[in-house]
């Protein structure tokens, strides 16, 4: 499956692409909004997992950007931060979920069999 990672830290989005790649996943990283939507352009996405914080922009905006082009692809908001706003924020534009980043690969593993993955 081929999943975008949309995370401004490096090292965050590596730690991903690597717990990804273990559970048998092609990962596509992104590091700005501007990034993330060519890379979804380009197509064959079938999953997202995007920052809230991004520099010129967050991931609200960019599940937003998203939408206006397909309603299909699972989208999960990620963070460090639990705040009751962000969460609602990013459902109202078209998230699936929100989830920490902070989480290890065996809950990974679980949220992506959600959503066949």
């Amino acid at each position: 499956m081929r999943i975008l990672v949309l995370e401004d830290d490096v090292l965050t989005a590596k730690s991903l692409k690597s717990m990804l790649g273990a559970l048998g996943h092609e990962t596509l990283l992104a590091y700005t909004v501007e990034d993330g939507v060519r890379i979804f352009e380009a197509g064959g996405v079938e999953l997202i997992l995007s920052d809230y914080a991004l520099p010129k922009g967050h991931g609200v905006q960019f599940i937003k950007e998203i939408r206006s082009r397909s309603g299909k692809v699972p989208i999960v908001l990620l963070t460090n931060y639990a705040m009751p706003h962000m969460h609602q924020e990013a459902l109202a534009a078209g998230a699936n979920e929100t989830a920490s980043k902070a989480m290890g690969i065996e809950i990974l593993g679980e949220m992506l069999e959600k959503y066949g993955v």
